[in-house]
């Protein structure tokens, strides 16, 4: 079972992480993903910033892309302008971030159903004698 929320993204680059003595700044969590293009090539998890208070930090899930592809994610950042419904999502260079500008993108997370017959006893105990 799968509980969805819309968003809306920006993009934040990897040049805007690094900083001028060429160390690359930690996200929040001080765990590292990946950008949106190494997502998109297979690797994962794509790394994100969110507002923790809608994702929590470290909570995995699949991003749908406006385009309808989807990717490996991973809340591992926080942004001071992202707030409520928004997402923030890493990529390699300033100037994808430029061109991307703002998406509609939706987040899935995979939820366990306490009602899931699956998970119940089907009455046969049968395999316990």
């Amino acid at each position: 079972m799968s509980t969805q929320l819309d968003l809306e993204a920006t993009f934040y680059s990897r040049e805007q992480s690094t900083l001028a003595d060429g160390t690359v700044q930690l996200p929040a969590t001080g765990e590292f993903g990946i950008t949106l293009q190494e997502a998109l090539a297979g690797q994962s998890p794509l790394q994100c910033a969110v507002d923790p208070n809608v994702i929590h930090l470290l909570t995995e899930f699949t991003l749908r892309l406006w385009d309808g592809q989807e990717v490996s994610a991973k809340a591992l950042d926080v942004g001071t302008d992202i707030k409520g419904n928004r997402i923030d999502i890493y990529v390699d260079t300033n100037n994808e971030a430029i061109d991307l500008g703002r998406q509609s993108v939706i987040a899935i997370f995979e939820v366990e159903d306490p009602q899931d017959p699956q998970d119940a006893s089907d009455g046969d105990d049968s395999d316990n004698q």
